[in-house]
């Protein structure tokens, strides 16, 4: 696994502004165990900058930043990112309903709306384009693109500049494998021009982002920026540290390269916001849900990941039993997102460090396993304490002392990522909890017995405050 833990280019004095975190609404102690898993994998893998937003089943929602955009600019939940190729299910979803208005039909071929282009077989049908079964050669992976294209980093390419540079023969007849391709979405976009008479990002914006009031997100250089727009960083050899690229030159060619596949920028919150409205039915009427959520089965297992399916514009991850439906995306910034719908929660995040690899699951997980232990509390929480039981001190840093109405429990000390640290079955009506080789930051404290079940919040510290 890569892993860099980059110099930071801060002074001491604005260290207090790398944790920007936003939680209207939302439970207190909720929010403050995804700020502290938040701040756990932003330290572990050692990035510039990350931002993460966590929708609940009822529609409250937490956002988050750690680290920086510039070398002297906090990151905020505000910052835009890149989302990659979450752009796909923009213009999946576009496609739909234009479906939906009788304007085009999935089984319409690339033939019926597009001029022929090399390596395109005019057969190839819509739907086979949305999802990724067209065999159509994926022109990011052509050994010459960079090649070709390093030299004009300011120039623009449009979606057919693109395809007619880049393409390669077809992998195999249409509607006989699958294989993701990038092309795919070019081609979608151009259909969308072709059926509505407006460039692709306009229509983008007039069936899903005007409708949706989704107003932090655009297309990267074909669309006016809305600020502030995180900084792209990387490891730069020449100075043996990470750099800031957006500062540094122009990424006009490799934002217009990836164009419909790969270009949207947004808020992570709104990202997510997105992500639930589609995958829960909020955006499409139910034939085009039907569709849209009509999986093929890739035969792709990540050991990292996991396994994946893909729909029209859409995955369904499937990592360890845990089923997440959305998309990633990796265009230089890296997102990730999707609903859970086992628990009813939608997570996303992006980060702005080119250098460090980050599994897509790690933060997923342990934002998932946050919320469990925060919900299986929630409910004691609202009955108050039970009496007879008492802990002190908190904070503590060397021990905590609990006192109970019966000696038939169990104590359980559980992280803010939901894994357990201590336990111990009561023999008597006292305990005495040694915290001192815990890392400072904050725990569950649970006491269960046939009784009485209670749940505290409880701060570990390094300097003794009582």
């Amino acid at each position: 696994m890569k892993q860099f833990r980059p110099i930071r280019l801060i002074a001491i004095s604005i260290v207090l502004l790398l944790h920007s975190g936003v939680s209207a609404q939302i439970d207190p102690t909720l929010s403050d165990a995804f700020d502290e898993v938040l701040h756990n994998y932003y330290e572990t893998y050692g990035m510039v900058g990350i931002s993460a937003a966590v929708i609940l089943p009822n529609d409250e929602i937490w956002r988050g930043a750690e680290g920086m955009s510039t070398a002297t600019e906090a990151l905020t939940p505000d910052h835009k990112f890149c989302i990659g190729s979450i752009t796909k299910t923009f213009i999946s979803a576009t496609i739909l309903k234009l479906r939906e208005e009788g304007l085009i039909q999935l089984t319409d071929t690339v033939g019926m709306w597009l001029p022929e282009i090399e390596y395109v077989p005019g057969n190839v049908t819509i739907k086979q384009l949305l999802n990724h079964t067209s065999g159509i050669f994926n022109y990011t992976l052509n050994p010459d693109i960079w090649n070709i294209a390093n030299p004009y980093m300011d120039s623009i390419w449009s979606p057919m500049d693109v395809l007619n540079t880049f393409l390669l023969p077809p992998n195999f007849p249409a509607g006989s494998d699958f294989s993701y391709s990038n092309s795919n979405y070019l081609l979608a976009g151009l259909i969308i021009e072709a059926a509505t008479g407006m460039e692709y990002q306009e229509a983008v914006r007039s069936y899903i982002l005007d409708p949706l009031n989704l107003t932090s997100m655009f297309m990267g250089v074909v669309e006016d920026e809305v600020d502030p727009v995180a900084h792209l960083w990387d490891f730069n050899p020449d100075i043996g540290a990470v750099d800031d690229l957006s500062a540094t030159f122009s990424l006009n060619t490799f934002f217009s390269i990836a164009g419909p596949a790969g270009a949207m920028y947004s808020q992570v919150d709104e990202m997510t916001i997105w992500l639930k409205a589609l995958v829960t039915g909020e955006v499409l009427n139910e034939e085009s849900q039907t569709l849209l959520l009509d999986y093929i089965e890739t035969g792709i297992v990540d050991p990292v990941n996991g396994s994946w399916n893909y729909g029209l514009g859409i995955q369904d991850f499937d990592h360890n039993g845990l089923e997440m439906i959305g998309h990633d995306g990796d265009a230089l910034y890296v997102s990730n997102g999707g609903y859970l719908p086992e628990s009813g929660l939608t997570i996303g995040y992006s980060t702005n460090d080119m250098s460090v690899f980050t599994p897509i699951f790690v933060l997923i997980e342990d934002l998932l396993a946050a919320y469990q232990v925060w919900e299986t509390t929630v409910s004691i929480h609202d009955n108050g304490k039970p009496t007879g039981v008492h802990f002190y001190p908190n904070p503590a840093s060397q021990f905590v002392h609990v006192q109970f109405p019966t000696s038939d429990g169990v104590i359980e000390l559980y992280d803010l990522g939901g894994r357990m640290v201590y336990s111990q079955k009561a023999s008597g009506t006292e305990l005495k909890i040694d915290v001192s080789g815990l890392a400072a930051g904050f725990y569950m404290l649970n006491f269960t017995s046939d009784k009485v079940s209670f749940s505290e919040k409880l701060m570990v510290t390094k300097n003794s405050i009582f």
